[in-house]
This record gives C-alpha cells, sequence and structure tokens, in this order.
C-alpha cells in the first residue's frame, strides 16, 4: 500500500466506513441507481461488527480482530470508487456475504464456547480479507495496464468474483458442519446429564424405599449395637473360644448346625458373641452373617418378630430387595400400622434366605434366655424356619445363661447340635489379660501409686481370683479396690 492507503487502512473504522459509503452513494447516485450502497453494506458491516464483540468477549482483542477487515474494505472501498463497474460488482459480493453473515452472529452466540465453531468462522471473516486483497491487486494491475479494452481488462474480475463467493460458500458449510456437530456433542451431553440424573434420582428412590423397608422390618440398629460391644472387648480376648473343639466341629461342617454357648451372668456371652460375629465376617465371599443382641433394657430387642426383623436385614444387607420381597413386607406391616403374623414372618424369612443360594449362612442370637417364656417359643419357630432351608447350609449360634442350656437341642433332630459351656476356667485367661493392662494403665496414669513391684502381681492376682469367671465382677472388683 502506497501512504494514502495505509492512513487509510489505519483509521478505518465502521464510522467512517459508513460515512464513505453515505458519501460515495450521494456522489454516484445519479450516474447508478444500483448503488444503493448504505442500505446494501450495512446488514454486512453490521455483522462484522457484532464479529468482533464477540472476539472482545472470547478473547479481549477486539480492535487487533477488527483492524485488518476495516482497513482492508477501507481501502478497497477507497480504490473502487474510480471505476464504477468493479464497486458495483464489489458491493454486490460484500452484499451477498452479507446476506450469510447473521446466521453466523447467532452461531457465535449459541456456541461461542466451542474453539472447532470459532475457529471456522475465524477462517470465514479472514477470507473476507482475502477478497479485498485480491481486488485491491486487481484494481491496481488495471491501473498499470495499457490495455484500451475494458472486456479484457475486466475479464478477470468475474472470476475474483466467482471464486470469492465459492470460496464463502464453502467456508459457510464448514461452519454449518461444525455447528451441526457441536449441536449433536451438545445434544449427546444433555442425554448423558439427563441419563445420569435420572440415575441418580432412581438410586435416590431404591435407597429410600430400601431404608423404609429395613424400618419396618425392625427399628433395631444391629451394626451399632456390634460397634458398642466390640468398644468393650479388650484387646486379646474371647480367642479361646476358637480354640473348642466344638466350635471348630461347628464352623466346619459341612450342613446345617446349630452351636449353643452357655454361661453365668456376667460371664461375658455377649463379648463372645461379638468376637464371633468378627470372625465369621473374615470368612469368603459366600459367607452371610445375620445377628441380634437382645438386651433386657430395650424391650424392642426382646420381640420375636422384631429378632426375626433384624435377621431379615442381616440377610439383605447387601443385596437388592426383589420386588416380591418388598411387596410381601409392605403389605404385613401395613405401613408400620401392624406387626405381621406368624405365616407373614416365615415367608418374609423364607424369601430373604432365597437371595443367597449356595452360601454359608450363619444366624447369631444372643442372649435368648433374656425373652420371655411365650415369645421364646415363637422365636424358636422362626430360627428352626431358618435352619430348615434348602439351598444353603445354615449355622446358627445362640448365646444364654447356663439354666437354658438346653434351649438349642429342642431344634430339628436332623441339625448336628454342638455346645459349649463358659466356664471359669475358660475366660481365667481373659480376666488376667484384662487385668494386667488395666492395672498397667492406672499405673502408667499414676492413678495407681506401688511402692513396692511385687504389689502390682499380688493385686492381679487377688483380683483374678476375685472374680470367679465372671469378666463383669472383675472391672467392678477393680475399681472397688482402686477407690
Amino acid at each position: 500500500m502506497d501512504d494514502g492507503e495505509r492512513r487509510l487502512f489505519d483509521h478505518a473504522t465502521l464510522e467512517n466506513l459508513l460515512q464513505a459509503s453515505v458519501e460515495e452513494q450521494n456522489a454516484h447516485q445519479k450516474q447508478s441507481q444500483s448503488r444503493a450502497i448504505l442500505g446494501r453494506l450495512k446488514p454486512f458491516l453490521s455483522a462484522i461488527e457484532d464479529f468482533g464483540g464477540a472476539f472482545d468477549v472470547i478473547s479481549n482483542t477486539y480492535s487487533i480482530a477488527l483492524a485488518p477487515l476495516w482497513g482492508a474494505l477501507r481501502v478497497t472501498l477507497q480504490l473502487a470508487q474510480k471505476f464504477n463497474k468493479i464497486f458495483d460488482r464489489v458491493v454486490d459480493v460484500l452484499e451477498r456475504i452479507g446476506w450469510v453473515l447473521p446466521r453466523f452472529r447467532v452461531y457465535e452466540k449459541v456456541f461461542g464456547h466451542h474453539q472447532r465453531v470459532i475457529a471456522a468462522l475465524a477462517t470465514a471473516y479472514l477470507d473476507i480479507i482475502t477478497f479485498c486483497g485480491e481486488i485491491k491487486a486487481f484494481i491496481r494491475s488495471i491501473q498499470k495496464s495499457r490495455i484500451k479494452s475494458f472486456t479484457k481488462l475486466f475479464g478477470p474480475l468475474d472470476h475474483h468474483l466467482t471464486d470469492a463467493l465459492a470460496r464463502f460458500r464453502l467456508h459457510r458449510e464448514d461452519v454449518e458442519l461444525e455447528v451441526e456437530a457441536c449441536h449433536m456433542i451438545q445434544a449427546a451431553q444433555h442425554y448423558e446429564i439427563e441419563l445420569h440424573d435420572r440415575e441418580l434420582a432412581n438410586l435416590e428412590r431404591n435407597a429410600q424405599k430400601r431404608k423404609y423397608l429395613r424400618n419396618l422390618l425392625s427399628p433395631v440398629d444391629y451394626l451399632e449395637k456390634q460397634r458398642k460391644v466390640q468398644k468393650t472387648r479388650h484387646t486379646g480376648t474371647g480367642q479361646w473360644l476358637f480354640q473348642e473343639n466344638d466350635y471348630r466341629s461347628w464352623e466346619t461342617s459341612s450342613r446345617s448346625a446349630v452351636l449353643s454357648v452357655f454361661g453365668i451372668p456376667g460371664s461375658g456371652k455377649t463379648i463372645l458373641a461379638s468376637c464371633l460375629v468378627e470372625r465369621l465376617h473374615e470368612q469368603d465371599d459366600r459367607v452371610v452373617v445375620a445377628y441380634h443382641y437382645c438386651d433386657y433394657k430395650d424391650p424392642r430387642t426382646l420381640d420375636p418378630v422384631t429378632i426375626a426383623g433384624t435377621l431379615v436385614n442381616g440377610l439383605i444387607n447387601n443385596v437388592e430387595i426383589a420386588g416380591e420381597l418388598s411387596g410381601l413386607i409392605e403389605n404385613s406391616f401395613k405401613e408400620g400400622r401392624r406387626s405381621p403374623d406368624e405365616t407373614e414372618m416365615l415367608q418374609i424369612l423364607d424369601l430373604a434366605l432365597s437371595s443367597h443360594l449356595d452360601f454359608t449362612i450363619y444366624i447369631l442370637v444372643d442372649g435368648v434366655d433374656e425373652v420371655d417364656e411365650q415369645s421364646r417359643k415363637l422365636l424358636f419357630r422362626f430360627l428352626e424356619q431358618v435352619t430348615k432351608c434348602q439351598h444353603s447350609v445354615v449355622k446358627l449360634a445362640i448365646t444364654s445363661r447356663s439354666d437354658f442350656a438346653s434351649v438349642g437341642m429342642t431344634l430339628s433332630p436332623r441339625l448336628a447340635k454342638y455346645r459349649i459351656h463358659v466356664k471359669p476356667s475358660s475366660v481365667s485367661g481373659d480376666i488376667d489379660v484384662f487385668v494386667r493392662q488395666t492395672v498397667q494403665d492406672f499405673i502408667n496414669s499414676r492413678d495407681l501409686v506401688l511402692r513396692e513391684r511385687s504389689l502390682k502381681d499380688e493385686i492381679i492376682e487377688k483380683l483374678t481370683q476375685g472374680a470367679k469367671g465372671m469378666c463383669v465382677i472383675s472391672s467392678l472388683l477393680l475399681g472397688e479396690y482402686l477407690s
């Protein structure tokens, strides 16, 4: 460009382009009725202005993006003013391009965050600069040419204009292909989000339904009870149970069997039950453990239907609740307005057991002696039904006071039966471990100060003997001694 053209290029704006168009229209209005320049170029220039605004939002490069466009257009139009035919044809091409640009503005707004669409749009706008450069080069060539024939001079013009429109048509197709691809991506993403939301909603509904059914079955949180009992167990105690021959026979039996663990009150049967639950959970994947702790301080835990419901909750803990079982639970409990009768509870137990085909199922009920006699009969009918399971091996364990030692013997004669008596000699080792560690803890905390080392062993011996096989008594004696 010469100096004059460079000044035009550097100072090109939308305002002076429009002003130049108005001036050119007024100057040539009498010569050519086809030159309604302002009306014909305004949509085109407005679209480019919007394009610059989009760049300003996207990359904050408004002036950099638009300067080449404004400059190229201003220089081209200024040169073309000297040739009416060229001017008309150039404006005609820009007008046609201007018809498409409004659609591009919509694409920018809708798909402006998609880089491929923006790249395709930028290529289309860049081609406008290329077109202006071609026209400028053409005008320069005819200014320098000595050929007087306008046909020969303007023959290549048709080629430039036709090629420019063809290129822009291809750019438009590229943009629309990218837009279509983005639309498909957005539709797919929207569908995935909608599908994900539906899955989350279904999971939430299923979780709520599951919680509702489990609460109907039993209000007792057996998992929390297990955690509380475990906290009271002293590390290293209760392991003697697993060395008993009857226990080993019960655990390794290839058929259904019952294990009765009995002892005097306070001998640690509940602690042993928690140790047993912990050990059984360490078995392989084809094992299910369901358990319940009877507690005279909580009357709910002594109801046979609640006990059976707790066991059902243990059986279905990690499996989907089948539709048949779900419907039976809802119908039997009538949304919590009633308690199911014996027949309904037996059906619920059967369906819960059927969710574990070819499993080894361990059932433990601690403290059956705390259930009153009438309720105990119903409880044992439930337990009897569990042991009759045809598709899985069921290992039943119950704990009770010594005077109820024979309760397990009343179950089906076909069951293998094993018994373990919690005697003072059985738990003496546990009591010794507990007393030694507790005494040492008191010494370390300086709550117990001994002037002679020999007193420590004497204290431990006296406390262990005084417990007489009762874990509860050992802790009471220790507290009493220290006070």
